[in-house]
């Protein structure tokens, strides 16, 4: 969707010929107003839910599209999103990001240190390790994935930690891979342009530091062996830390990217970046009324102007370029089923102007060209639906104790990472009801191993909401 722009020199000597092209002019501007589409998003009621969410989805035409998530999963269409298949599972696995080819070649990452990367020859249905296969450090975790064409196809990884850059330059066979420093710890998102240039999101600190830094873009000219840094944050002071999460380019010139919180106070709004130049350069934008405490996540332009910015419990939209946004209710099989786009939304990957796909807890699909709901009403913040305690005692020797409060039914899931950002151990994956809980974490990992001394952190996500805190165990 590259816009382009055409030099007209009339040569009308006649002032009426001068009034007949002006009226002729708004007759077809009249026209092309007439013939625009309204939109909404609509929930696909045969679309594959997830227990938590989705994580990314990808389509190759209107029809053929796939969605895989944390649980391991694999799911495709072939009508557009009608009717789905599972098509592969795996419990073992965390797919975060996938991307295809063709119909039948396609990658995922994962979030699984030492299986990161697979490819599919068979539409899904069966997936090759391709770990081994990549050159230099092996990253531990692939976010986001890209293909320029069936030959180059790009990566990058982890958003806990540690910015590797992945690359395929012969359909996966082979694959490279490098830690692009240029200021960042961290990467979560890749879009390339073409086989040379082409930006990475993600930020300045990881778990070591907490994920307490700033948003970073990367761009690279000549396809990755190089990477500068082209805009870093200015983090309020209500914000411990944030980093970019996702991007979309809904032309050459003109890109938006999301980002996420590590929690934030004062009710400060969502942030995002926002490019006019093709990448170069990049401004800070608040979304008012988005006020959740983990920020954004999924964020996809269908023109230059016309977008949403989801995630976290709240989603926007826009119709001017961010000049204005307006909350839009959550879509909610029971409490509010002619609502849109969930709260878990991670994803949304625009096919062209007038079609668009979506994956939070559910599945989605927008046709049109403006939404229909772009036009007065503010929905009100949608309240916390956690807290989390501080461990004690912290620091601790045998176990330590972990308390939470939930203040509405919830997927929840609670995990322990090593300082590298590497995960070690599942305290709890399961849907809960609104109370007061307590669990103990007895410094061992998911095999059964005494873990060494040193600081440890303890993650709470529900989908919508996110937070994080330090352990300290000592032997």
């Amino acid at each position: 969707m590259i816009s382009s722009q055409v030099k007209i020199r009339p040569n009308i000597p006649a002032i009426w010929g001068i009034i007949c092209t002006l009226c002729i002019g708004l007759v077809f501007v009249a026209e092309s107003s007439a013939q625009a589409v309204e939109g909404r998003w609509q929930v696909l009621p045969e679309g594959p839910e997830a227990i938590q969410r989705h994580d990314d989805v990808v389509f190759i035409n209107e029809n053929e599209g796939w969605v895989v998530n944390r649980s391991g999963e694999v799911h495709g269409t072939k009508d557009g999103g009608t009717t789905w298949e599972l098509l592969h599972s795996d419990l073992f696995l965390q797919y975060r990001s996938t991307v295809f080819v063709n119909d039948r070649i396609g990658f995922v990452g994962s979030l699984n240190a030492g299986r990161v990367l697979f490819q599919t020859f068979d539409g899904g249905r069966n997936w090759i390790n391709l770990t081994s296969r990549i050159k230099g450090t092996a990253p531990q975790s692939i976010c986001g994935l890209w293909a320029v064409d069936e030959k180059t196809i790009f990566g990058v990884g982890a958003y806990f930690g540690g910015p590797w850059f992945v690359k395929s330059e012969d359909g996966g066979l082979t694959w490279t891979s490098k830690v692009v420093g240029a200021g960042a710890k961290a990467l979560v998102d890749v879009y390339f342009k073409n086989k040379n240039e082409g930006y990475a999101v993600g930020g300045t600190a990881g778990t070591d530091e907490m994920l307490h830094g700033n948003a970073v873009v990367l761009r690279t000219t000549d396809g990755g062996s190089n990477w500068t840094q082209v805009h870093q944050t200015s983090r309020s002071s209500n914000v411990p830390g944030e980093w970019g999460w996702k991007i979309s380019f809904p032309s050459d010139m003109v890109g938006y990217v999301s980002l996420e919180y590590n929690g934030s106070s004062n009710n400060e709004p969502a942030k995002y970046l926002k490019t006019v130049d093709g990448g170069l350069t990049w401004t800070e934008h608040h979304i008012p009324g988005s006020t959740q405490a983990a920020g954004l996540q999924g964020i996809g332009f269908i023109t230059e102007d016309i977008g949403w910015a989801t995630g976290r419990g709240q989603t926007s939209v826009t119709i001017d370029g961010g000049i204005t946004w307006r909350q839009i209710p959550d879509y909610n099989p029971e409490n509010n089923p002619n609502g849109e786009l969930d709260g878990r939304t991670n994803r949304i990957f625009v096919l062209d102007n007038t079609m668009a796909y979506a994956v939070g807890k559910f599945t989605y699909k927008f046709e049109g060209t403006i939404p229909v709901n772009n036009i007065t009403e503010n929905f009100p913040e949608r309240p916390a639906q956690f807290r989390m305690d501080q461990n004690y005692p912290n620091p601790f020797q045998k176990s330590t104790t972990i308390g939470y409060t939930l203040f509405e039914n919830v997927d929840v899931r609670i995990t322990v990472r090593d300082i590298l950002g590497r995960e070690v151990r599942t305290l709890m994956s399961e849907f809960q009801s609104p109370g007061k809980y307590t669990l103990t974490w007895d410094g061992r990992n998911d095999a059964g191993s005494r873990l060494a001394n040193g600081t440890y952190l303890y993650l709470m996500d529900i989908g919508e909401q996110i937070e994080m805190k330090q352990a300290v165990l000592l032997r």
